[in-house]
């Protein structure tokens, strides 16, 4: 689980993984008063097909008064083109924002568009809807969204120009749902334990903050439903100049004691080309070790303020709680995909 700290803000920083972290410091020292070199630990594993870090714990307050504009953890790195939104090393911290931001909400805040949040079986190799699934395994639910700071149930109408999303521009809570939507076939027999992450985000003119906590309701696989209060070691900044790479943890929380232990934690993964990214949520607390990757392309004008395309969310669900299947002898993994935005992409 990677360590969460603080350093002096910088113009432009880069949040970057273990094994770019010489490459960075040398390109900081070579370069007089360009920034303060700054250790970004990392390492482990996380579920995953195409996955790996380690995921970690989420705890979320009542309120974003916990949260600061500290700037978290990161090396500095003058070279790196952070105006650009999206490239093959990573994103900008604008576009991060907007990751966290978007919410496919209805206009009348009824609810989602039932397309781009049904959860159909899939085939792990390809993120394809799976022609003729099991009829154990059940149709689920995944998606974001966001509400204000007052956590009032209905963002601010900060809608984008398109007219399909809403971005978060004020305080808001972020909002992570999976959970049961019923069966593909009438007979699921399968279980899917639900579960509902929230994590307060401050916005300032510079940028963002995660939360040192963040609140996980979740099922467990005999008790019922919990709630976990997860904690991280600082809160931690985005600015609208820090750059992303690809594979980073930006933010991991843990439990805070024996009963209590576990890891949530989110991180930003290359996409299948160029223009696409995936915000990954890896969640390994209480009788759930799922991953959710929300997959998003940036169209070649974006800036911030503007929505991207909604490609799909890919769930990869690691069923250790149950037996091994029938239907499926010695599978613990199974693999959920959304459809992709119905409306024109931009």
């Amino acid at each position: 689980m990677p360590d969460q700290s603080t350093t002096t803000p910088l113009h432009m920083r880069v949040i970057t993984s273990p094994g770019t972290r010489a490459i960075v410091a040398l390109a900081a020292g070579l370069i007089a008063g360009a920034a303060l070199a700054h250790e970004q630990p990392g390492g482990g594993t996380a579920a995953g097909p195409d996955s790996s870090g380690s995921a970690a714990a989420a705890s979320t307050s009542a309120n974003t008064g916990n949260t600061s504009t500290g700037t978290g953890t990161s090396d500095a790195d003058p070279a790196t083109p952070a105006q650009q939104p999206i490239n093959e090393q990573g994103i900008s911290g604008e576009l991060f924002h907007a990751l966290l931001g978007l919410s496919m909400q209805n206009a009348d805040y009824s609810g989602f568009p039932d397309e781009v949040i049904t959860g159909y079986p899939a085939d792990s190799s390809t993120w394809k809807k799976q022609d003729n699934p099991a009829p154990e395994l059940p149709n689920i639910a995944a998606y974001q969204y966001y509400t204000d700071a007052n956590d009032n149930g209905s963002p601010k109408n900060e809608r984008t120009a398109d007219g399909n999303f809403f971005l978060a521009q004020s305080n808001f809570f972020y909002h992570l749902n999976t959970g049961m939507k019923g069966s593909n076939s009438g007979s699921a027999s399968e279980v899917f334990l639900n579960s509902s992450a929230t994590i307060p985000v401050q916005v300032t003119d510079e940028g963002i903050t995660l939360a040192n906590t963040m609140k996980l309701e979740q099922e467990t696989a005999s008790q019922g439903p919990k709630t976990y209060e997860l904690k991280a070691d600082a809160p931690k900044g985005v600015s609208k100049m820090d750059f992303i790479t690809f594979d980073t943890f930006v933010q991991s929380y843990k439990g805070t004691d024996n009963t209590n232990s576990g890891s949530y934690s989110v991180q930003v993964k290359k996409g299948d080309n160029p223009q696409q990214a995936k915000l990954c949520w890896y969640d390994s607390v209480g009788s759930v070790s799922r991953t959710v990757c929300q997959v998003w392309s940036v169209p070649g004008d974006w800036t911030f303020g503007k929505a991207l395309n909604y490609d799909r969310t890919e769930v990869d669900d690691m069923r250790g709680y149950l037996p091994p299947t029938d239907f499926n002898p010695g599978a613990r993994s199974f693999y959920w995909v959304t459809g992709p935005q119905t409306w024109p992409r931009l």
